[in-house]
């Protein structure tokens, strides 16, 4: 074994996530994988996304010392990726760290055994770092472009790595390198059907504040129709998923593309079944008429607030009105559609999350997920909230609590999504709210106005 490429996601030290049981194969190192693989190097990969801890991944780097470990990392998981690196750097491996986290982290990750850092996409980086260090090339590294390393006390940048151009030339991820039955089990068991995620674009145009850029860049790249869809050709061939995540920060972003993905969809007589992404400012009515048609199931939004004033702080770039526009011409294709909903992003006060609440009353998803505002270092908004150097993180995925200074305590947002959760389940339910959930209702109001009192005691009293 000469390279190892592994992730630091474990679903079992992710109890949210766990419970839930929608995982999905890592495709950042798949793609990493396929790159190697094309060069003729010898790749091992380990998906520990169901490994109980890290024995498997301590006993592959005893039994078979690869020269090279690659390890994906972000923010949630980033105590189990510091981890593995010093595993790996005790058992004397050349760790190269990429993925959301690392970049913005490298101090961590260094002390931690990390002997280079990627920045930015990894397949022709790591493929030329592989290359390089076969051939114990060792003081050409520098001129690798994407990576930072330490040279004594002093951290080198080789220079930015220019984004892939065309998509279709990327080779598809490595499925046959994952254990695909685990997945296959881990839905069947929980749910009654199986899930696949893939990817038909990287980046995105828009320029929200939080969302992190680390990867993918500030540019928006498609893969062609032709090459989406025979990726999952293969797929249904392979593995039968019943529908697919389209993983795209937004997949309803071109209605060019969306032409002629409908037109080979239909050519090809192609069942498909899938869920995406999309962006509330992009839906038009022949959008949604080709969503229907080529078979999605349901659509997210990233509606994030009812008030305008915090749709503008994120730098959203979409209106209010536009959320219940969307929502509608959706709606007369009968897909379902699912809410996105931040709490906590300054400005946000008591009377922006009421117009969320309203917001959700009106338009009745049939799927919301409320989450607090999570600040991701690297982004604007990390900038803004994150003071002298503070690296507070989440520990798991569903964790939702304020890491930052928010106006209110966490017990306020903690009612807060209780109630907007409460809201939607309503607004679903087709007939009149119970009279316990007009009692939770009042509760969770109550319990809102109590913890913003406080906050204004606290305010009066400093």
């Amino acid at each position: 074994m000469e390279i190892l490429l592994t992730q630091s996601y474990l679903i079992e030290r992710d109890p949210p996530e766990k419970r839930i049981m929608r995982p999905y194969p890592p495709l950042g190192i798949m793609y990493l994988a396929s790159s190697l693989k094309e060069k003729g190097f010898d790749v091992h990969l380990l998906d520990n996304t169901f490994e109980p801890d890290l024995k498997k991944f301590k006993s592959l780097i005893d039994d078979f010392k690869p020269k090279l470990v690659g390890i994906s990392s972000v923010e949630i998981s980033r105590e189990t990726a510091l981890e593995m690196c010093r595993i790996a750097d005790d058992a004397g491996c050349a760790v190269v760290a990429g993925g959301c986290d690392p970049v913005n982290s490298r101090g961590l990750y260094f002390k931690a055994g990390a002997k280079w850092i990627c920045a930015g996409e990894g397949e022709v980086t790591i493929a030329e770092l592989a290359d390089r260090f076969s051939k114990k090339q060792f003081q050409k590294i520098g001129d690798i472009p994407g990576l930072y390393f330490m040279d004594g006390k002093e951290e080198v940048n080789t220079g930015i790595r220019e984004l892939i151009g065309n998509l279709d030339s990327v080779a598809f991820p490595a499925w046959s390198l994952i254990e695909m039955q685990k997945y296959i089990d881990a839905w069947k068991g929980t749910h009654n059907e199986t899930a696949l995620s893939v990817i038909s674009s990287r980046g995105c145009h828009f320029r929200c504040a939080w969302c992190s850029r680390n990867v993918f860049g500030k540019s928006f790249r498609r893969r062609s129709p032709v090459n989406f869809l025979s990726e999952i050709e293969y797929l249904q061939q392979e593995f039968k998923p019943d529908y697919f995540w389209i993983a795209d920060d937004s997949f309803t972003s071109s209605l060019k593309w969306l032409r002629e993905f409908a037109g080979i969809v239909k050519s090809k007589e192609l069942k498909l079944s899938y869920e995406c992404l999309g962006r509330v400012d992009e839906i038009t009515e022949e959008k949604a008429e080709i969503l229907s048609k080529t078979g999605c199931r349901l659509i997210w939004f990233g509606a994030e607030s009812g008030s305008q004033r915090v749709l503008d702080s994120m730098n959203k770039g979409i209106k209010v009105e536009s959320i219940s526009r969307a929502r509608e011409l959706i709606r007369k294709q009968k897909i379902p559609v699912g809410f996105f909903i931040m709490l906590g992003y300054p400005p946000e006060d008591k009377s922006d999350v009421s117009k969320t609440v309203e917001l959700v009353k009106n338009t009745k998803p049939e799927k919301i997920g409320v989450s607090v505002a999570y600040p991701i270092s690297g982004t604007e908004f990390f900038d803004n909230v994150i003071c002298d150097g503070v690296g507070a993180t989440w520990s798991s995925s569903g964790e939702n609590r304020p890491i930052f200074k928010t106006r209110y305590s966490p017990m306020f947002y903690r009612f807060a999504r209780r109630l907007i959760l409460k809201t939607a389940q309503i607004g679903n339910s087709g007939g009149q709210p119970t009279l316990l959930d007009k009692m939770k209702l009042v509760f969770y109001k109550f319990g809102m106005e109590l913890m913003s009192l406080n906050h204004r005691e606290k305010c009066q009293k400093s």
